[in-house]
């Protein structure tokens, strides 16, 4: 009996996990839609260790428009961004983090490849342990329930 709700509770939080990297998924697609209305200025000396963010018409400065989510996917307002080279970002725990345009598409692409090279294959491997662990259990039900029957009809 307490088997399933932990098998249930290990696959949630593989699902969890899915979940959050397909929303950074979405967040770095946003980055590149962003970054692609901007140019990407390296005024740095160091293999672009300053980067700014600049119009690609330099004279007039674009405002952002986007519909943002503002509850799991059921509700949208439209929001108006007067300087999109700075974000905030969720970077877990419940912090928002005020990121370039570069560091947060440098932190989400990061953040996709530890969730999937860490998190994830140790969460579904959890899963895969007492999904086993379960189906021995009923294996051994199964067979016990077997040689009781035998025993009584002897």
């Amino acid at each position: 009996n307490t088997l399933q709700p932990e098998l249930k509770a290990a696959v949630r939080a593989r699902e969890k996990v899915e979940d959050e990297i397909a929303e950074y998924d979405t967040l770095r697609q946003n980055l590149d839609l962003i970054s692609s209305r901007y140019e990407l200025v390296d005024s740095g000396s160091e293999g672009g260790s300053l980067v700014t963010l600049e119009t690609q018409t330099s004279e007039s400065k674009e405002p952002l428009e986007a519909m943002v989510d503002l509850g799991h996917g059921l509700l949208y307002c439209k929001a108006v961004v007067d300087d999109p080279s700075m974000i905030f970002v969720d970077v877990g725990m419940g912090l928002h983090v005020e990121l370039s345009l570069h560091e947060a598409k440098k932190f989400v692409k990061e953040r996709i490849s530890q969730l999937c090279n860490s998190v994830l294959p140790k969460r579904a491997d959890d899963a895969k342990t007492v999904a086993m662990h379960l189906e021995s259990s009923l294996f051994l039900l199964e067979s016990l329930g077997k040689e009781a029957r035998k025993q009584e009809e002897a």
